[in-house]
């Protein structure tokens, strides 16, 4: 049974203010993790945070299930168009295709549909007119049942890293396995991996309140990374960290990127743009305005190194 409601960020007040018993009967099922949290008891913030992680993992379904491989993370959109409830046209007619293994740059200014872009990938929105694709999934005709199993097959990351502050960086990426049945073995392999990977496992023990803005956004990218995600959406994920701390996780998503997983990510910050030669899909006034494809991507110089991937593929871990 499906969490009524759940399927949007709208339903985050449904569950700050869930009663026990409606927590207990469709949370609990998931194992020690939700049981031990309490979250009906927490206060608003972190049940926020807990939701979040909760629901980007696909955690409302009973029938969920740890997912180690994620299905193919192509997007196809055909005459898409979105209009709100307001009478906003939030896109017209757009189609395109974002192949397997690419890294896509999402730019527009304010209100020119990139939100709404990413709602529909996500499957928090519907179109009102066209198709979209992501994988296997046809999402104009998904039944409800099937949107944990879609986002499964991705790692979400945001602008304001949505950190549980009174968990570890360890626990906050452990997380989002705990909380879909990961096996405690799955855990502790997976989880030290990815934070190699995102050069964080010396801060392991610490919480989100030390660590940098930068950092905070590593773990987060971290905690997207456990489900061994197939397409990686970054919806502004350098917009509260410094210059340098932004070119280091674009680094590392392009990093990502060429070990085959792919990358959507939406920014207003150009001059990170323009440093890697990526595709760039430019949206205004809810319409496709440009679409580049670079053909021989190149590597600027980066002002700071982050940690090497090598030490975490060779640790034994996978994408």
């Amino acid at each position: 049974m499906a969490l009524p409601g759940v399927g949007s960020l709208g339903c985050a007040f449904c569950f700050l203010h869930m009663p026990d018993a409606v927590l207990s009967r469709h949370v609990h099922p998931y194992g020690g993790e939700w049981a031990q949290l309490r979250p009906e008891k927490e206060p608003a913030g972190r049940r926020a945070a807990l939701f979040h992680a909760a629901m980007v993992c696909g955690a409302f379904d009973q029938k969920a299930s740890y997912v180690k491989k994620g299905l193919c993370a192509v997007i196809e959109f055909h005459n898409v168009s979105k209009t709100y409830e307001n009478g906003t046209m939030a896109l017209k007619d757009v189609s395109l295709q974002i192949q397997k293994g690419e890294f896509v740059f999402i730019v527009g200014a304010s209100g020119a549909g990139k939100s709404t872009f990413l709602k529909l990938i996500m499957h928090e929105e519907t179109p009102t007119s066209g198709t979209i694709r992501v994988g296997q999934f046809d999402l104009t005709a998904m039944k409800k049942k099937e949107i944990p199993l879609l986002r499964r097959t991705m790692g979400v990351v945001f602008q304001d890293f949505r950190l549980i502050p009174k968990m570890t960086v360890y626990d906050n990426v452990a997380f989002a396995m705990r909380v879909i049945g990961a096996r405690p073995a799955e855990i502790r392999q997976r989880v030290p991996f990815v934070l190699r990977l995102v050069g964080l496992m010396t801060k392991a023990s610490c919480y989100p309140e030390e660590l940098s803005g930068g950092e905070q956004q590593r773990v987060a990218l971290a905690r997207a990374l456990t489900n061994n995600a197939n397409l990686i959406i970054a919806d502004e994920p350098t917009g509260n960290i410094d210059p340098t701390m932004s070119y280091e996780v674009v680094k590392l998503l392009t990093c990502l990127n060429e070990m085959g997983t792919t990358v959507v990510m939406v920014t207003h910050e150009h001059e990170l743009v323009r440093a890697f030669d990526r595709r760039v899909i430019t949206l205004g006034n809810g319409c496709i305005v440009g679409d580049t494809a670079v053909q021989q991507p190149q590597e600027p110089e980066a002002p700071q190194p982050i940690e090497p991937l090598s030490d975490a593929v060779q640790a034994g871990g996978t994408l």
